[in-house]
């Protein structure tokens, strides 16, 4: 995968350990990663810090996933944004899908979210901004 230096992504998930193991990874391979670990916290860091993309947990301590995209949705460019639960049910998948670009169901590898988030990444490039 190729590198793309400069490109900022915002991951926020209450497990400050998956958060701080996904940024080193994400940082070892070019991206440079922001945290936030509450939905009130990612609008605020959203705003400071505009990201490229978001990877973003479904079930918050304030609110959940689909309230954070609906205000990001409202306030910033339409970023990508790959929404992530352990909840894999139909019901939450189908709920995420319709906000989000991607819905991965945790466990989830770094590797295999990198590959997402670079492939959305290029692809919102190619298409002018649009996730």
């Amino acid at each position: 995968m190729k590198q793309m230096p400069g490109t900022k992504i915002l991951i926020v998930d209450d497990d400050q350990s998956f958060v701080e193991a996904l940024l080193i990874f994400l940082e070892d391979h070019g991206l440079m990663g922001k945290a936030a670990y509450t939905g009130h916290g990612s609008l605020e860091e959203a705003d400071r810090y505009r990201p490229d993309l978001m990877i973003l947990d479904f079930n918050l301590p304030d609110m959940d996933g689909i309230q954070v995209v609906q205000q990001v949705r409202k306030k910033t460019v339409q970023i990508p944004i790959i929404m992530i639960s352990g909840d894999d049910s139909e019901e939450t998948r189908s709920r995420c899908e319709s906000v989000a670009s991607l819905f991965l169901a945790k466990p989830v590898s770094p590797l295999e979210l990198l590959g997402h988030a670079k492939r959305l990444l290029d692809s919102r490039r190619i298409h002018g901004g649009k996730p």
